[in-house]
């Protein structure tokens, strides 16, 4: 552009130059010079014209086309901040919404805390309300374990009373039984002599005596087990129901029967009778031993109501299959019996008739004792049977496999 201007001007300086010079030629060639230069003026004055509006159109289009690459490039920078806005935009939303879920969540966590603590509150003053009934019940409950208390130091005295009035009663149970058996003998060695006959007829009516007074004496026994068997149930029954212990208290474990103070269990299966005594050994007890008549009716009524229940689901009908043992034997020497405990037999005893006969087999001796069930035994008339009913006896081969009858004290005995 420069140069162009430098051109045009150089032009002008050589025109105005040309027209300084002396006219020297004629009109003529004057008239024509002039024309000519009329011509040149014109051709002169148009073309600085056009070359000017040619520059200062190239000039707007070079401005133009800046200003477009300028604009561009604004648009182009400020697409690329609204793309970094958005995407902080973007960021801070995504932020935001965490912040939100985290407090709504936090929010939730007041409102469990707070329900919880509510709920607290609230136990904490029903437990403050009950406070006053609580220590009542406390106190109730302290006057009724020291009234239990005195039951069983009451209980604990009756069973010592009981012992010696049931050692009092065997005793004479014993003499009686021992002058039955001298004056049953004296009576059959009667004559016919007279005074020999009112002899035997008055020792008859002593015998009858007697057994009268026998059956007064195992009935008196009965009741004294019976008595004390409630009582040892009615207080561990008191125990229990006023939850006075930290375990539940029970007279005898589940599936053992209470008589007096003591605990029988009846076993569902037959073994030897070694075996037998291990068992009831670890069932904290022993083989049972019998000292009178109750306990022998009891356990006669036990094996018996065990040997019905089999029957009724189709058990064999022959009762010395059902027999149990008991915990007698004469291993050590033949004839003389000895109860587990190491005490030896003595009266009262109840040996079915003809035993024991020691009936030697392919096995061996004979040496262990059970109890063989009766037949048939009616429930209601049971404590109304004659003694004899309840001689049940027998003596078998100690690897037989028979049921067992396991005793043990009672938990208040």
């Amino acid at each position: 552009m420069d140069d162009v201007a430098v051109k045009d001007s150089g032009e002008r300086s050589d025109v105005k130059n040309e027209e300084e010079q002396p006219r020297t030629a004629d009109s003529t060639e004057m008239s024509s010079v002039g024309d000519n230069a009329a011509v040149k003026e014109k051709h002169a004055g148009s073309r600085p014209k056009m070359m000017s509006w040619t520059c200062e159109l190239a000039c707007c289009l070079m401005g133009f086309f800046i200003f477009l690459l300028g604009f561009l490039a604004a648009i182009f920078i400020i697409n690329s901040k609204l793309d970094e806005l958005m995407n902080e935009l973007i960021n801070t939303q995504t932020n935001l919404k965490q912040q939100i879920d985290l407090m709504l969540m936090k929010r939730d966590e007041l409102q469990e805390a707070s329900r919880e603590l509510k709920e607290r509150l609230a136990a904490s003053e029903k437990r403050e309300d009950n406070v006053e009934r609580i220590w009542l019940e406390h106190e109730h409950l302290n006057a009724t374990l020291n009234t239990m208390l005195t039951d069983l130091n009451n209980l604990e005295l009756s069973a010592d009373e009981f012992d010696a009035q049931r050692l009092v009663v065997s005793q004479r149970y014993d003499g009686i039984k021992a002058s039955l058996k001298k004056m049953t003998a004296s009576i059959n060695s009667c004559g016919e002599e007279t005074e020999a006959e009112i002899s035997c007829d008055s020792m008859s009516q002593t015998v009858s005596t007697l057994q009268q007074e026998t059956d007064q004496l195992t009935k008196g026994l009965s009741t004294l087990a019976d008595k004390e068997t409630k009582q040892y149930n009615l207080l561990c029954y008191r125990l229990d129901k006023n939850h006075l212990t930290e375990k539940e208290i029970e007279c005898c474990p589940s599936g053992w029967e209470p008589h007096a103070s003591h605990c029988y269990y009846m076993s569902n299966e037959r073994v030897e009778q070694e075996e037998a005594v291990e068992k009831c050994i670890n069932k904290g007890g022993q083989l049972a031993d019998i000292d009178d008549m109750p306990e022998q009716k009891f356990i006669t009524r036990l094996i018996y109501k065990a040997f019905q229940e089999r029957l009724k689901k189709g058990g064999k009908k022959n009762p010395k299959g059902h027999a149990a043992w008991i915990g007698l034997n004469d291993r050590v020497t033949e004839g003389e019996y000895f109860w587990l405990d190491g005490r030896p037999l003595t009266e009262p005893i109840y040996w079915q008739e003809y035993e024991p006969n020691n009936y030697v087999s392919a096995g061996g001796d004979q040496d262990c004792v059970v109890i063989v069930p009766p037949q048939t035994m009616v429930q209601d008339e049971f404590d109304d049977w004659d003694d004899r009913h309840f001689n049940t006896w027998d003596d078998l081969l100690c690897t037989n496999n028979r049921y067992y009858v396991c005793a043990k004290k009672s938990a208040m005995g």
